[in-house]
């Protein structure tokens, strides 16, 4: 039962929008995300490859590059094997928020987006290329306490199974996958954002 009387749950919570254009067609998750009444704190995306100083033309988010070089694609043969190598993926993000804007890799990720608040929601689309940072927030110290929810597109496809696996390691508590999502988006996150405030 949800207790709208918890302390915490009177507290605001800025949501904290981390985004794979590349791989998500279907939600302007930043407009939807503009009706959240708490606000933005920012808004995190995985900068393209040919940012990043590697002179390659294909972006992180459908390239995501594993730590041996090998695309996500050809990860290996079992869910251990492909989720292991997206954990090792070198991928760098660009942070926008009130401050300037700033890049960074997975390992310095958790520590830079616990600066943007003490209680924040992490709203994030679930793709190759997010899924190493959506991994990392859930183990850090610093932000593994931060409710984290997962969005995919209707389809049944890749995104969609690491959405799936995230939610059976505990990484995300829920998964969103709604073709109706822009209209409620914001009024299911403050049902879980009350909810997490009352465990």
């Amino acid at each position: 039962m949800l207790d709208l009387f918890v302390p915490e749950a009177r507290l605001k919570t800025p949501v904290v929008l981390l985004d794979d254009p590349a791989a998500n067609d279907e939600y302007d998750l930043e407009a939807i995300l503009g009706g959240w009444p708490h606000g933005i704190a920012g808004i995190i995306k995985p900068l393209d490859a040919t940012t990043q100083g590697g002179g390659g033309s294909a972006p992180a988010a459908t390239a995501a590059e594993s730590a041996g070089g090998a695309s996500i694609a050809a990860a290996g043969k079992s869910d251990s094997e492909t989720t292991l190598t997206l954990k090792r993926a070198r991928i760098r993000y660009c942070l926008r928020g009130k401050r300037a804007a700033r890049e960074f890799d997975v390992a310095a990720g958790p520590p830079i987006v616990r600066e943007l608040g003490e209680s924040l929601l992490v709203v994030g689309f679930v793709s190759a290329a997010t899924f190493p940072l959506l991994v990392a927030l859930a183990q850090h110290a610093d932000t593994r306490d931060f409710l984290r929810v997962g969005i995919t597109g209707v389809r049944l496809d890749h995104s969609y199974n690491l959405a799936r696996k995230l939610i059976v390691d505990g990484v995300i508590s829920y998964h969103e996958h709604t073709r109706t999502l822009n209209r409620v988006l914001c009024a299911r996150l403050e049902l879980m954002r009350i909810e997490h405030a009352a465990r």
